[in-house]
């Protein structure tokens, strides 16, 4: 009796997975209709427009503001032909290869577009309870907005940033003025949730390590993109096959909106109002970064200025994901378009690690990215780069290496001060450790306060 009781359980489980599976798919998601529209919709993409839900269930720690990207296609957001190409000037782009290879990044049959903008605030709704308040700039998943125009009205999202951004710089200038401006931006297979996840990691223990005797009051812009394929079958199979096709999305979302992030709204700020600008991007991010700070004059934005020398105060690049044959003239297929980094950067500091286990596998096409161990000695043979290595002094009480400088310390100021110079860091001592749930061995090791304290060695050198 009890063996026919188990045979019949048996039977009757995939019977019960399949009821679970129908009424678990039977009602729509929130955002259906604008997802449906986008072709956003399943979680494969929704994981990039999570908080355009409005359930203020993520957010920063801290106030600043979350530029959200993400991908459609070309007829769904309105991009009319003749468009499409962003007018690039191929007269201002300083090699052929060059020029090719953002005229392919441009050509895909999706484009990026933005999708919402929040801002974080401190507020007091209640006496004696400050809390972080959420507000949406721009949100194309409410009801009432028109997804045909999704990509023109990107344009329109990013001047109410900069209105934004000015209103708060105006109601801070005279009590507590903004003393720094960063821009971040986080690499790929790096969903919306865990983006934030992130930020608030790295910006926080940057503030919670700040040392300093005066005041510091920055204001924070990040950026969330669609940076993986997530497959319900074969799930890491899509991941990875992910990785060269989300590398041109990222040089796309340099190339058209973090050049506009850029000269359209931090650029000139930080030039109107003296407050120092600092870019930092991880993996992916320091490409999409890098390409944004780049992408002048080439790439036309609003105010179509051409660049001014060392826009930007301080560029770090942690386990940076791009060939660095990018900063050497005739070099790599893609051309050299950072050649002249020293007209666009007063400082280009980039990190790498022998126990980063992600850069070195572009290697097998030959790349040799700038945060991976192989560019230790390609770079060595070229006047533009300079080398240091971290030191550490053991491990703290939850076991993080703890930054002690860097080694040759006079030499290391004396290259922070130097823009005609790359600074290349070799931090295997301190991106040293395995982060759970990621790949890459210690690729993702950059969470800790052994990073924001030599973050703040950079910053407090310059």
């Amino acid at each position: 009796m009890k063996r026919k009781k188990v045979v019949f359980r048996i039977l009757l489980l995939p019977l019960l997975v399949l009821v679970v599976l129908s009424t678990g798919c039977s009602n729509p998601t929130k955002l259906l209709e604008k997802e449906k529209a986008y072709g956003t919709r399943s979680e494969k993409f929704a994981i990039f427009h999570r908080i355009a839900e409005a359930d203020r269930g993520l957010g920063l720690r801290f106030p600043g503001f979350l530029v959200g990207i993400e991908k459609a296609y070309r007829d769904k957001i309105g991009i009319l032909d003749g468009i499409d190409i962003d007018n690039l000037d191929k007269n201002k782009f300083n090699s052929e290869k060059s020029y090719k290879k953002a005229k392919s990044v441009l050509g895909d049959r999706k484009r990026t577009f933005i999708s919402h903008i929040a801002e974080y605030r401190l507020e007091s709704k209640i006496e004696g309870i400050p809390y972080i308040k959420e507000y949406f700039l721009h949100n194309a998943y409410e009801k009432d907005f028109n997804s045909t125009e999704a990509y023109s009205l990107s344009s329109n999202a990013l001047t109410d940033l900069k209105k934004n951004i000015l209103k708060q710089i105006t109601a801070k200038e005279k009590s507590a003025p903004y003393t720094h401006i960063f821009l971040y931006c986080m690499g790929w297979n790096t969903d919306q949730q865990e983006s934030f996840r992130n930020y608030n990691s790295l910006f926080s223990l940057l503030i919670e390590n700040y040392e300093g005797t005066k005041p510091f009051r920055p204001l924070f812009v990040g950026i969330s993109w669609p940076s993986l394929w997530k497959w319900k079958v074969f799930k890491y199979v899509g991941i990875l096959t992910s990785y060269f096709p989300k590398a041109d999305d990222a040089d796309e979302m340099g190339l058209i909106w973090g050049n506009r992030i850029l000269r359209d709204i931090l650029i000139p700020i930080k030039n109107e109002k003296g407050i120092p600008l600092i870019l930092i991007g991880h993996s992916l991010g320091a490409r999409v970064l890098t390409r944004a700070l780049f992408s002048s004059p080439a790439v036309p934005t609003d105010l179509e200025s051409e660049p001014a020398r060392k826009d930007v105060d301080l560029f770090i690049g942690l386990e940076g994901a791009f060939s660095v044959r990018r900063f050497i003239h005739n070099k790599g297929w893609e051309g050299y378009p950072y050649e002249n980094f020293d007209d666009y950067a007063k400082k280009f500091v980039f990190t790498w690690s022998e126990h980063d286990g992600a850069n070195p596998k572009a290697g097998i096409y030959g790349a040799k990215y700038i945060g991976g161990k192989a560019v230790y000695k390609y770079s060595k043979k070229f006047d533009i780069f300079e080398h240091f290595t971290i030191k550490t002094d053991g491990t703290d009480n939850n076991y993080n290496m703890i930054y002690s400088g860097v080694q040759d310390e006079v030499k290391w100021k004396q290259g922070l001060e130097n823009s005609s110079k790359i600074s290349i860091i070799d931090a295997s001592e301190l991106i040293y450790y395995l982060p759970y749930f990621k790949g890459g061995n210690a690729h993702n090791d950059i969470y800790t306060p052994g990073i924001a304290n030599f973050i703040w060695d950079c910053i407090d050198n310059l």
